[in-house]
């Protein structure tokens, strides 16, 4: 028994590196990060996409790839000034509106403000 839980957590944190890397190709090349995408990628049915991502962190596959959003839009925030925060959603793929909502609930701060307080502004 806990030789096949082990297994399955195996499993789910291999099948959780591969859809970040996946994620992240699929950002590079300018393209959604779907379910359906990384269901043909990873030859895993969208059914257990979701189910694995939910398992394995406690969030759901969506929550998961807005993590990955927010993680990209603190970088751009930080090591791309002269981009407006209207282009950093466009990049990473959320509208300016839901990428505020996101990241004030994620950070409690909005995307200027953060970026307002780094260090060197």
């Amino acid at each position: 028994m806990l030789v096949n839980v082990a297994r399955k957590q195996q499993d789910t944190a291999r099948w959780l590196r591969r859809s970040q890397e996946l994620v992240e190709v699929c950002h590079g090349q300018g393209e959604d990060a779907e379910p359906e995408a990384l269901r043909t990628e990873a030859e895993v049915g969208a059914v257990l996409n979701q189910l694995l991502a939910t398992n394995a962190d406690g969030q759901s596959f969506p929550n998961y790839i807005n993590g990955i959003r927010l993680s990209e839009a603190c970088r751009l925030l930080r090591d791309e000034p002269a981009k407006t925060v209207v282009a950093i959603a466009d990049e990473v793929g959320l509208s300016p509106r839901y990428l505020r909502r996101l990241f004030f609930g994620q950070y409690g701060v909005t995307p200027t403000e953060y970026r307002a307080g780094l260090p060197g502004d």
